[in-house]
Formats: structure tokens, C-alpha cells, sequence
């Protein structure tokens, strides 16, 4: 008996899918005898961070989808002029008198 759980694999973070194991087993019982085996190692070797970070994950995902879902998009797929100068403000680079100085800011850190 084989079970591939592959297609969960974009769900999981990092740290969880670096522990990863494969196997089979000739029945049932026998491939759940091994499952608990290996999810009490697993589980002594995370820590409270490992479970938020999966928490983090998952509840980022589930929005991420319910917005697609709803025709939205992420704020980093919506083009803006906006930008931050090199002292953190932000500024309208659509706005020429507005953005002078931190446009300049920016020539003189990139060096132009």
C-alpha cells in the first residue's frame, strides 16, 4: 500500500517538508503502525515557532485563495507609483514636484 500526498506539498512549510518520508507497507495496519511511529519522532523534534509558522502558512494561503476566489488581487499584483526613499517616506513617483527630493535621494544612493 503506497499513499502519495505530493499535491499537499505547496501547503507545507519548509521545515515540515524537509522531514518528509516515503514508504509502503503490505497492509493497512501495518502502514498506520509506521505513520505513528514516525509522527511521534516528528513531533518530539517541533517546536511551538514550527506549529505557528504552519498556522501562519495555512492562513495566509486560505485568504490568498478565498481572494482569487472573490476576483480580488494581492496587494503585490496591483501596479502603484508609490515608493520609499531611502529615509522610509513614501511618495507618489507619478507626482514630479511632489517626488524631486526623493527622487534625488535615490540618484545619490544608487550613484548617479
Amino acid at each position: 500500500m503506497s499513499i502519495n500526498g505530493a499535491g499537499l506539498a505547496a501547503s507545507i512549510p519548509a521545515v515540515i517538508r524537509a522531514n518528509a518520508r516515503n514508504g509502503s507497507a503490505a497492509t493497512f495496519e501495518q502502514a498506520r503502525a509506521d505513520f505513528e511511529a514516525a509522527w511521534k519522532v516528528f513531533l518530539s523534534n517541533r517546536t511551538e515557532a514550527d506549529f505557528q509558522e504552519w498556522r501562519h502558512q495555512r492562513d495566509f494561503m486560505a485568504e490568498k485563495y478565498a481572494m482569487w476566489e472573490r476576483g480580488e488581487k494581492l496587494p503585490s499584483q496591483i501596479p502603484s507609483s508609490m515608493m520609499t526613499c531611502p529615509r522610509g517616506e513614501r511618495f507618489d513617483s507619478h507626482d514630479p514636484e511632489g517626488s524631486y527630493v526623493h527622487r534625488l535621494q535615490l540618484c545619490e544612493r544608487s550613484g548617479q
